[in-house]
């Protein structure tokens, strides 16, 4: 299976070997055929031999792989193993051998004293930050092998990268508000399996969701002691609007004395089966809804996850004005990768509220 895998790439660097061989061997047979040893070229036939031997071993990597040698080895090559090597090496019989001189760009005399006279000195290259115009060539020695007494081109530094896009820090979670926050939470799974106690290990999201807050909350606590978890409430209920609005409304209406909660977290529901109903049962009782929110803790996670792209989850403030809720997906592994960005953001709309 290893030789199977390294053959197409093998073949792909033979290819651009016999692909500049046979265009020399074109251009060869186009002197003798068309006259041109004879002194008796058209112009037409010059520019063609001239095409000819100007195809470079770089130009026909690039034809081959679609793109730059470079790009595409950094964007697909992996390292090889061990083992991979050791049968890799064995092979090297049956490595074929091209003479890397004739694979060099040919330039007849004319082309060759027009290109000396367009470069600038070396004076000037020195003072515009550019590089000399032969660089080193991109042959692979993955299936060829040099001929004997090949003359090595001397190594040069490649030219430099030009940055096409701007390179952003990673994401740093704000500081959390200068104000004491308490956080009440309300953690409510919506499975229909979970409500009916059908799964063996029970419900796992919605332990997640409170370890997760917990985890986060004592992680801020070490810049920011004004930030506290005072109570955790829990509830399970099936896929149904009038029982997730039911428990929404019971917590967001109960006096915090009383067990009220000031943050509800629900978890599940947010996918696109037919009973996931849990972001438009939330959407119903919002006072101000908060989409941006999670449409940037979406983006975030789907970064580990590209499946996370697909919650449909929202948030925002309840009708009451005091609670702020916020729809998670049912995986629990998907919990702890979405709080760590969605708890630090949402203190500041507790703050906001609070004020």
């Amino acid at each position: 299976f290893d030789e199977l895998r390294a053959f197409p790439v093998s073949a792909c660097c033979a290819g651009h070997q016999w692909m500049v061989l046979e265009a020399r061997k074109i251009a060869a047979e186009a002197k003798t055929t068309d006259g041109i040893t004879s002194g008796s070229s058209s112009n037409h036939d010059d520019k063609t031999i001239a095409l000819l031997n100007g195809l470079g071993y770089d130009e026909a990597a690039k034809y081959v792989y679609g793109m730059h040698y470079k790009d595409w080895k950094a964007r697909h090559s992996k390292k090889a193993s061990d083992d991979q090597m050791d049968r890799f090496n064995a092979s090297k019989p049956l490595w074929a051998k091209h003479d890397k001189k004739l694979l060099e760009k040919k330039l007849t005399a004319t082309e060759s004293d027009a290109q000396q006279q367009q470069q600038p000195s070396n004076e000037s290259k020195a003072s515009a930050g550019t590089m000399p115009a032969t660089t080193k060539s991109l042959q692979s020695n993955v299936c060829c092998q040099d001929v004997p007494d090949a003359p090595t081109p001397a190594p040069t530094s490649a030219p430099p990268q030009k940055k096409k896009f701007r390179e952003l820090p990673p994401y740093q979670p704000p500081a959390p508000p200068a104000t004491d926050i308490k956080i009440s939470l309300g953690v409510l799974t919506v499975s229909d399996r979970a409500s009916k106690g059908e799964y063996e290990t029970g419900d796992l999201s919605g332990p997640a969701v409170e370890d997760a807050v917990t985890s986060c909350i004592e992680g801020l606590r070490k810049d920011s002691p004004n930030v506290q978890l005072t109570n955790v409430q829990k509830k399970i209920v099936p896929d149904d609007k009038s029982a997730i609005q039911g428990a929404i409304e019971q917590w967001a209406n109960e006096d915090g004395d009383a067990g009220g909660v000031n943050v509800i977290l629900t978890s599940g529901g947010t996918g696109f089966a037919l009973r996931d109903i849990t972001p438009e049962a939330t959407k119903e009782m919002l006072r101000h809804e908060c989409a941006g929110l999670m449409s940037f803790c979406t983006a975030e996670t789907s970064k580990i996850q590209p499946l996370a792209a697909l919650s449909r989850g929202t948030s925002g403030i309840l009708n009451n004005n005091r609670t702020f809720i916020a729809n998670l997906p049912g995986n629990p592994k998907g919990v702890h990768e979405i709080v760590p960005y969605l708890l630090p953001l949402s203190l500041h709309v507790l703050a906001d509220i609070q004020a």
